[in-house]
């Protein structure tokens, strides 16, 4: 296995935006609508991945401002350890996602 190269990441994220990114996007998920579904798949397969289903092309699917928001999830993911929902003090509001999307 070779090491990955090193480069500067596109764009840092602070962990304030992240946390605030994640805030929009789980009054989104909370929605009925075909994006609200696929940000609540993006969410839940953060959350738990074996049983979050996303499709990476729904970031081209939602509107501007929330594929801007995952991918501030993803910038923050790819900068720092396994970090999840936890980190905000989110778990509840992602258990309570998971939760009505079993139902």
């Amino acid at each position: 296995m070779t090491n990955p190269i090193s480069h500067p990441p596109i764009r840092a994220v602070s962990h304030v935006d992240a946390g605030a990114a994640l805030d929009r996007l789980l009054v989104i998920a909370q929605g009925d609508t075909g994006g609200a579904n696929r940000v609540a798949n993006f969410l839940l397969a953060w959350w738990d991945g074996a049983e979050g289903k996303f499709c990476l092309i729904d970031i081209c699917n939602v509107d501007r401002e929330t594929a801007e928001d995952m991918l501030t999830i993803l910038g923050y993911l790819s900068q720092n350890n396994v970090t999840y929902a936890t980190a905000w003090d989110r778990g509840d509001a992602m258990e309570k996602l998971a939760e009505s999307r079993r139902e």
